[in-house]
């Protein structure tokens, strides 16, 4: 029986004659018998319209062909000089119905012809079947009035043929046999159609491509949500924001230097890592008075117009007075400070994301470049978890900061899996159910390039997800044998890898955590070495986990999967 009914399904039927069908057809009829319950099918009318037929029952016997029933409940009339059926309720009431017959020989023909159209016949072609069709009363103890022209009358059955469904069956077989020369039953090979046809189970999952874009219509609202924030800073001269990851920090300072520019102040956005820096640039390149990079970027060229200006080289000179200092730490930040010196521009605005890895003497230098120290703008966005490049001074405004207390970039799961390793102030979940973290268990660097290289092409593949929204971060030291091992593994399927290279059409980017931090991809395939440790790569779990939006693989040894977690 399809479909499989217990007796709390059976009693949900509507129509109480066909639960006595279903329930004499499940009981009485041989087991190599296939019986379909409420069959829907399209069929053409013959001005090529499309009609919807639902078919009560149909009967598919290996042995003797298909038999297609309808079923009428009740008391039925027919008025043969009207050509109308009526069926009567306990009531005395009639109410106009359909010609069972007509009915279920339209859809014995609706049956056949779907079989026929099977191209996976073993012959190639779908043999003669018997084709039979009836209707069945099962509240009538008489129903010889239904008889009438072109209807035979073995093709009425009424309560007595339900006492013996598999008799009155048989006679209906064998008197269509009768008018159908050479034809026969569907035998193993038809049985096998007609379960392809009409009695597989169907599964047809949406792509992930599309569950993605779902998530993200929503972390766009919960993105403007947050934006709000920035009405709250008012006309603050200094601003400090917090957040924890997927907070809205980047996007969120990426509108306020834009908002500064608007107003005709002169502004510089700054972060620390050069991939960001590339994102924020992509960004604003429509907008004027704003200058977009990293600080050291912001610090070269202001080095290098002094000595093309000045003939004058205040790096060598900072070098000078500390010569055991580090030169990104100290050098270029004190270089950039005695530019300034030499060099009369000022910025009206400066705004710094990922404020928490500039070095200390950073502060110094980028306040020596505002117009006035006094009135100009200076708004710091940090998150102290994301301190992957170690410890850092205090921030240069001593006041509260504005907290971000809602993620509105990740799934609820991977919120959940990066928020174990923050430390900080509450950071509310997104209310974005998504998937589960999936970890894969793989135990060398070879084995695992080849089970990241199998997930991306079946994710581009399978899935539909384009390759500029999956990133492979490699997470821990040394990743250089884990790009060579995917390097030798070969291109994904639809598309190639993209090392350090952001926004490379059809290619997948592969880098460092650290070098990806501020950043975001839809997928994130995040690849464990085998060193990995919760407590010693805390900051780096934290930051690799959140980079992805919607859906997140972890690979690496049993080990470090046990290590961080996942395993």
């Amino acid at each position: 029986m399809i479909p499989t009914l217990d007796d709390q399904a059976i009693a949900a039927v509507p129509s109480a004659a066909e639960r006595e069908v279903y329930r004499a057809m499940r009981d009485q009829l041989p087991d190599h018998v296939w019986v379909l319950h409420g069959l829907s099918l399209f069929t053409q009318t013959r001005d090529r319209a499309l009609r919807d037929l639902e078919v009560d029952f149909v009967v598919f016997d290996r042995d003797q062909g298909l038999l297609v029933v309808e079923v009428k409940g009740g008391g039925v009339s027919f008025d043969p000089r009207s050509d109308e059926w009526r069926s009567i309720d306990r009531h005395g009431h009639r109410h106009e119905i359909k010609d069972p017959f007509a009915q279920a020989r339209r859809a014995m023909y609706a049956v056949l012809r779907t079989l026929k159209e099977e191209g996976r016949w073993p012959a190639g072609r779908a043999p003669r079947l018997v084709a039979a069709y009836g209707a069945l009363f099962p509240d009538l103890p008489n129903v010889r009035s239904m008889v009438r022209p072109g209807i035979d009358a073995r093709q009425a059955g009424g309560a007595g043929a339900l006492e013996a469904l598999a008799a009155w069956c048989a006679t209906l077989f064998a008197a269509f046999r009768g008018r159908q020369a050479g034809a026969g039953g569907l035998g193993p090979a038809g049985m096998r159609v007609v379960e392809r046809l009409f009695c597989r189970p169907l599964v047809v999952q949406a792509p992930l491509a599309l569950a993605i874009k779902r998530e993200a219509r929503r972390q766009v609202e919960l993105t403007e949500r947050q934006a709000l924030v920035l009405r709250s800073l008012g006309r603050q001269r200094r601003a400090l924001v917090a957040g924890g990851a997927g907070t809205g920090k980047t996007l969120l300072a990426l509108q306020q230097a834009r908002d500064f520019a608007g107003q005709g102040l002169r502004t510089a956005l700054l972060c620390f890592n050069r991939p960001l820096g590339k994102f924020l640039e992509r960004q604003t390149r429509d907008v004027s008075l704003l200058t977009v990079g990293t600080f050291h970027k912001l610090a070269h060229d202001w080095i290098e117009r002094a000595k093309r200006e000045h003939d004058w080289d205040p790096l060598a000179h900072a070098r000078n007075e500390d010569p055991s200092a580090d030169h990104y730490d100290t050098h270029m930040p004190m270089g950039l400070a005695h530019a300034s010196d030499v060099i009369d521009d000022r910025f009206d605005a400066i705004v710094v994301d990922e404020g928490q890895d500039l070095p200390p003497d950073a502060w110094f230098a980028l306040q020596m470049l505002l117009a006035d120290a006094d009135e100009s703008r200076l708004f710091v966005f940090y998150d102290p978890n994301q301190a992957v490049y170690g410890e850092r001074s205090r921030l240069p405004i001593d006041r509260a900061p504005f907290l971000l207390v809602e993620n509105c970039r990740n799934t609820r799961p991977i919120h959940e899996a990066a928020y174990r390793h923050y430390q900080g102030d509450a950071v509310d979940p997104p209310d974005i159910p998504g998937a589960s973290i999936e970890a894969l268990e793989v135990p060398t660097p070879v084995h695992q390039a080849r089970a990241v290289r199998r997930l991306v092409g079946r994710l581009i593949t399978n899935e539909q997800i384009a390759p500029e929204q999956i990133a492979v971060l490699l997470c821990g030291r040394d990743p250089r044998a884990r790009v060579a091992a995917l390097q030798k593994e070969g291109s994904p399927s639809g598309a190639r890898w993209s090392h350090e290279q952001l926004w490379v059409p059809g290619a997948v980017l592969v880098d460092t955590v650290r070098r990806f931090k501020g950043l975001e991809a839809a997928v994130v395939i995040m690849w464990l070495n085998d060193t990995a440790n919760r407590r010693k790569d805390a900051a780096d779990l934290y930051v690799g986990l959140s980079r992805a939006r919607s859906r997140l693989w972890v690979v690496g040894a049993r080990q470090a999967l046990h290590k961080v977690g996942f395993a």
